[in-house]
């Protein structure tokens, strides 16, 4: 599994997910809580109220694992309110990624064509360093899905990407089992997207 390090340009295949401050703390995540690692979610504390990481990442074999976080407005992202009852997609982006640029309006496209009632989050991997750029780059590329701050819940990041990759974009169907996990740009991930999301979006 790849290493997290600290923020880099791009490469063909994606740029490294987070800055040095919080390359240990996910690099952790990622070789102490891998898809064959077991142990419970962990409960930290978010604003007075309770949240929940994921200890372990995401895999194809098992239910992806429980979280309670807040997003950027606030508002709660908690899978109960999902798992067994909706679909949803995470989309891993950085304003300081330039393979980010090819993968979102391809994003934009099947969700656009496909996958209108998907509810779908943005998981921005900016730090303090270039937050201030997230707004005009929020509204370049036309982004209006809520938002999740990785670096307010690095676990959370790392654990539904576990490549340490950015772009990425993760599909959970209803029954809380991973549809699609695509990270980097290819012209193939967009027949695979399509399939993914016309999935999520089938009832069950």
């Amino acid at each position: 599994m790849t290493r997290l390090s600290s923020l880099v340009g791009s490469s063909l295949v994606g740029a490294r997910l987070v800055s040095a401050s919080l390359a240990g703390v996910l690099a952790c995540s990622l070789s102490a809580c891998g898809p064959e690692a077991t142990g419970r979610e962990i409960d930290l504390t978010f604003a007075g109220e309770p949240m929940l990481e994921p200890s372990r990442a995401i895999d194809r074999e098992h239910q992806v694992p429980a979280f309670r976080i807040r997003t950027v407005n606030g508002d709660l992202f908690d899978s109960e309110a999902f798992i067994g009852e909706r679909s949803f997609m995470l989309v891993y982006f950085a304003t300081w990624c330039q393979v980010c640029r090819m993968k979102l309006p391809m994003v934009d496209f099947v969700l656009d064509r496909y996958g209108r009632d998907l509810a779908v989050y943005g998981v921005v991997m900016d730090d303090e360093s270039t937050w201030r750029n997230v707004p005009t780059y929020l509204e370049r590329y036309d982004i209006d899905y809520e938002l999740i701050r990785a670096e307010q819940f690095p676990r959370f990041a790392a654990a539904y990407s576990p490549s340490g990759l950015v772009p990425a974009v993760t599909v959970v169907d209803k029954t809380g089992y991973v549809l699609e996990y695509q990270h980097g740009y290819s012209r193939r991930h967009l027949a695979s997207l399509i399939h993914a999301v016309t999935r999520a979006e089938k009832p069950r």
